[in-house]
């Protein structure tokens, strides 16, 4: 596997980093940063289906199926997929938004 690593820091808050797999033509994006949010408001974006287009460019529909408690829910998502002979993927999801006694999700 050939792969090259290279990390750009945009400054002490942001850093990207990607491989590149030359061998699978694909390459591998991460970014850290930090927030000026609290961890419930980022809880809130992401568990937004409404706002999931705002945020993740290959969502395409969403819907809550079933809603089983203020923390735990059921949820049936859609995604674009571009590297498939299908169009479109789906799955249904369980999910749990909570926080811990420490504050992180």
């Amino acid at each position: 596997m050939s792969l090259s690593n290279r990390t750009l820091s945009i400054n002490q808050e942001v850093s990207i980093m990607y491989k590149k797999d030359v061998a699978r033509d694909v390459v591998i994006v991460k970014c850290c940063a930090l927030f000026p949010y609290r961890v419930h408001q980022v809880a809130e974006v992401i568990s937004d289906l409404r706002q999931r287009r705002n945020w993740d460019l290959k969502f395409h529909r969403g819907k809550k199926v079933q809603h089983i408690d203020p923390l735990h829910d059921v949820v049936h998502l859609v995604f674009k997929c571009f590297s498939s002979p299908y169009k479109y993927r789906d799955v249904c999801l369980l999910r749990c938004i909570g926080s811990s006694d420490g504050g992180s999700l």
